[in-house]
């Protein structure tokens, strides 16, 4: 899981629904906000790999040249991912439940996948997608969930929709996911 993705998706997500003067991209937040930011440079607790939340933020800078209107339709993406896995801890046995988020995984998805952004770093672009795919496939493999086919592997150039498909029988509790997808309460 790139968490990276799933914070640069939110905040591409808020600052769309509030657009600043002058910020397109998320680099601009970045060099206008965060960059000199105090906040920024707090320790993360229990980390050993990053020191510091622009250490982490930096590692994965090249993400914030997709456009902030681009970035923000992979919000809806990840929030369904979030939602298929907290889902299956509430479901009890539910599938109809955790269905309607596959589905609306599924839609999202290949809305995406076909939408023409011609703006758009299409490397960044298939990079992100390929995070959505493999947390995606995650969950697929967790629950023997049928995965998306044709997607974007980051290097795929095949122009074909992406398939999702799923099983209608009843989730057995053993196969609940045993890691959530959390988003650091410093964003909330």
């Amino acid at each position: 899981m790139n968490i990276v993705t799933y914070i640069l998706s939110w905040l591409s997500y808020k600052l769309n629904q509030k657009p600043q003067n002058g910020i397109t991209k998320l680099m601009d937040f970045y060099n206008k906000h965060m960059e000199t930011s105090e906040e920024y440079k707090k320790n993360i607790e229990n980390d050993t790999e990053y020191k510091t939340y622009i250490a982490l933020i930096d590692k994965n800078k090249g993400l914030m040249d997709i456009d902030i209107s681009v970035m923000s339709k992979f919000y809806n993406l990840f929030n369904n991912l979030c939602k298929m896995y907290n889902e299956l801890q509430t479901a009890n046995n539910n599938a109809q439940e955790y269905l309607k988020y596959v589905n609306n995984f599924a839609d999202e998805y290949k809305n995406i996948f076909n939408e023409n952004f011609n703006d758009t770093n299409d490397n960044l672009f298939k990079q992100v997608l390929s995070v959505v795919s493999n947390d995606y496939n995650y969950i697929k493999s967790t629950l023997n969930v049928e995965s998306m086919d044709g997607s974007s592997s980051g290097t795929s150039t095949s122009n074909s929709e992406p398939e999702v498909s799923y099983s209608e029988t009843t989730l057995s509790s053993s196969l609940i996911i045993k890691k959530l997808i959390l988003i650091p309460s410093i964003i909330f």
